[in-house]
């Protein structure tokens, strides 16, 4: 959180880690709702739909993940 700029504001850190806080995903987000904020704009629904077929791709594949590690799924099929 803090190389995302989560915990501390971007204008506080240093150079270095305002460069490296681009890299991260927290960072990707927060613009995204400060500018969405500040211009009063709205999610396009296409986006909206994006994320939340990312968020079932992501629980299925956590669910597939966990249950190997459980012995539950057959490595034969």
């Amino acid at each position: 959180a803090i190389i995302g700029a989560g915990l501390i504001p971007l204008f506080y850190l240093p150079d270095a880690m305002k460069q490296l806080a681009r890299l991260s995903p927290n960072y990707w987000f927060l613009n995204i709702c400060f500018t969405l904020h500040l211009n009063d704009k709205t999610l396009s629904p296409i986006f909206i739909l994006g994320m939340v077929l990312l968020m079932l791709f992501l629980v299925v594949c956590i669910g597939i993940v966990s249950r190997r590690k459980e012995g539950m799924v057959r490595e034969d099929i």
